[in-house]
């Protein structure tokens, strides 16, 4: 009964939230696990995800819509204030929709759109990643991690090496 266009997202990635903090009365940007749904048995009423969740818990369906553009660029929009980013490395595990080679190269070229230069990166596409929510570690398979590497400013700031004359003594 949905529109064509609600369809289409369904198909490309249906997945349940559940709470970080249950004691909220709205949830916005960060107040969900997501977990993604991994078959819907119709004539079962039944789901399967790859955790569980617990009797009472607040869940909230979600759509992988394409919002990591817009919201990649909203994040990275402070970095185009600091100094010059001489490299980074990328780890996510974005939607692959199709067999576009391109595809995989959008989050790089929206970086850089945000930043406004180009910058040498180097990464990779993984099933997820592993990060804590409320001291618990979760598989985030819906994730992308950034690292920007920059200079030193000054000497102080330099992490010492080897061959610094304060770290061999």
């Amino acid at each position: 009964e949905l529109p064509a266009d609600e369809r289409s997202m369904l198909q490309g990635g249906l997945m349940l939230g559940q709470a970080v903090r249950e004691a909220k009365e709205r949830f916005g940007r960060g107040g969900f696990l997501v977990l993604p749904v991994l078959d819907v048995n119709q004539s079962a009423n039944a789901i399967t995800l790859p955790g569980e969740v617990d009797e009472g818990q607040t869940i909230c369906f979600h759509v992988w819509d394409d919002n990591l553009v817009d919201d990649m660029q909203m994040l990275l929009l402070p970095q185009g204030l600091d100094t010059r980013a001489h490299g980074g490395i990328l780890f996510g595990s974005w939607a692959q929709k199709g067999r576009d080679p391109n595809r995989s190269l959008v989050p790089v070229r929206q970086v850089e759109r945000a930043l406004g230069y180009r910058v040498p990166m180097a990464g990779f596409l993984s099933f997820g990643e592993m990060g804590p929510i409320r001291g618990v570690n979760y598989l985030h398979t819906r994730a992308a991690a950034l690292a920007l590497l920059r200079p030193a400013d000054d000497e102080e700031s330099r992490p010492a090496s080897l061959d610094d004359e304060k770290f061999l003594n």
